[in-house]
């Protein structure tokens, strides 16, 4: 919040409000990526679990 308005205040709106829509826009970013991630990790480790019990 500091960064964004120290921006509004040092450069002018234009460039606070670009900085709070690249803020939004990585966070969201950065939701859906790690939201990804952690599906393939629980994928991968759920396709290797039932491959352990099969084998017996």
């Amino acid at each position: 919040m500091l960064y964004v308005l120290s921006r509004t205040l040092n450069l002018n709106w234009k460039a606070g409000l670009a900085s709070s829509v690249g803020l939004a826009i990585g966070g969201v970013l950065l939701a859906v990526v790690a939201a990804l991630g952690l599906t393939t990790l629980f994928h991968a480790y759920s396709n290797r679990h039932i491959l352990c019990h099969q084998k017996e």
